[in-house]
């Protein structure tokens, strides 16, 4: 009987270990787990602004751009319906040339 007793009392000891281990890698692994959590969060943040801006890079490249290099017909249109041009005044002019017509 007392020998049961001892055994009882070292399994009672022994679970009452292993339950307190599991409750605090439960705790510890929260806290680990919220904190990478919100560093994956910033990182697919990053990454959405990222992809918005080479989104529209890429749409200006596309604007300004054939794909031979060429400006297109329509930034040309664009920048000789003003009357100056680009940029401030006193600011060199840059002329537009014609890749069709002038091979360098």
């Amino acid at each position: 009987m007392e020998n049961e007793k001892k055994k009882l009392k070292t399994m009672i000891i022994s679970m009452s270990i292993v339950l307190c281990i599991f409750i605090l890698a439960g705790v510890v692994l929260t806290f680990v787990l919220k904190s990478k959590k919100g560093n994956l969060d910033t990182l697919n943040k990053q990454n959405y602004e990222l992809a918005q801006e080479l989104d529209e890079s890429q749409k200006e490249n596309d604007y300004y751009f054939n794909p031979d290099g060429s400006y297109t017909d329509d930034y040309k249109n664009d920048y000789f319906e003003r009357e100056k041009g680009y940029g401030k005044d006193g600011d060199k002019k840059i002329d537009i040339v014609d890749d069709d017509n002038n091979n360098n």
